[in-house]
């Protein structure tokens, strides 16, 4: 409950109000680490993490993911995709519930109860030209918490080069570029999660392991000094503590790992982890922070996915999906 009362102190602060828009929702991506811009090779991945997925799947799919955050916050996505020569588009809403709460004035006197939940929709087209994918997102994204609330418009580009006859890819994509159109309050300057990312995927000749390394908000790393500093931060307990960020630990932040293990075409063992998510322990107990797992199954048009990764020990989150593919579902 500290992260989630954590987490929307910071949205009226302004300080990121639309970071939901960063989540990632499908459990196969949350498996391998989460916040990915490349795939694996006949891998469905849902195209709201990169456009560009877009024309990897080339055929009509339905996206449905279902996330539980600390145990409190409902993150729920849905995406659809439909299949042209040219051009493929595809839909997608998220909507991001974090329940109801009581509130009280500073004196501790109740005000009743309050709601708070964020929502995205977003269309995306994306093309292929030789062996690159290309992918352009349109989002509007709505933040709301009490009676305050905030709407932006935003854009994604992606692009993600995929081997002819290796399992290889390499991927890079730009997201929530984008303008702000209400703020929480009046005279507030809201930000917009910018997200820059490039990460590749490969599996090894002869060896049934798939390596997915991605690098993510590098345009947050290209801001800041990476020379060694302490700074002061609040985590998911809203415990203050000190940090020294080490050059080595600053590169580190922005790295994502993930590994499917592939048990056969149709069932992947997967393993990830976020190295950014160690900001977030409370001293003396890490546990795991950062640390995902997950499976995934398939079929001839359905897919089932669940995934784990943890934040905190305030908890973390539990993805469900699935995938259907109504092509091969009405033949």
């Amino acid at each position: 409950m500290c992260s989630i009362f954590t987490f929307l102190n910071v949205k009226l602060k302004a300080q990121n109000g639309f970071s939901f828009l960063n989540l990632s929702s499908q459990a196969k991506i949350i498996g391998i680490g989460g916040n990915v811009c490349t795939m694996g090779k006949n891998t469905n991945l849902s195209f709201i993490e990169n456009p560009a997925f877009l024309v990897a799947a080339n055929t009509k799919k339905i996206n449905l993911s279902q996330s539980v955050l600390f145990g409190k916050g409902n993150f729920s996505s849905i995406d659809f995709q439909s299949q042209s020569k040219q051009t493929q588009i595809g839909f997608f809403a998220q909507l991001l519930n974090f329940g109801t709460f009581d509130g009280y004035t500073s004196n501790g006197i109740s005000t009743g109860t309050f709601n708070a939940n964020d929502i995205c929709l977003g269309m995306s087209l994306a093309t292929k030209k030789r062996n690159i994918n290309y992918g352009i997102s349109l989002k509007l994204a709505n933040s709301n918490v009490e009676i305050y609330n905030s709407n932006a418009i935003l854009f994604d580009f992606g692009a993600v080069f995929i081997h002819p006859k290796n399992d290889f890819s390499f991927g890079l994509s730009i997201r929530n570029l984008g303008l702000v159109l209400k703020e929480y309050l009046p005279n507030q300057a809201n930000s917009l999660p910018l997200d820059i990312r490039i990460g590749s995927t490969f599996k090894l000749k002869h060896a049934p392991f798939r390596f997915t390394i991605s690098m993510v908000q590098l345009n947050d790393l290209i801001k800041k000094p990476t020379t060694s500093n302490a700074i002061s931060v609040k985590n998911s307990a809203g415990v203050t503590q000190i940090l020294t960020q080490t050059p080595f630990k600053k590169i580190a932040n922005h790295v994502n790992l993930g590994t499917e293990i592939l048990i056969s075409p149709n069932v992947s063992i997967l393993f990830g982890y976020k190295f950014r998510n160690q900001d977030l322990a409370i001293p003396n107990q890490n546990l795991g922070n950062g640390l995902s797992f997950g499976a995934n199954f398939g079929g001839r048009f359905l897919n089932l996915g669940y995934a784990y990764q943890s934040f905190s020990v305030a908890g973390g989150q539990h993805s469900l999906s699935i995938n259907l593919d109504s092509s091969k579902l009405l033949k």
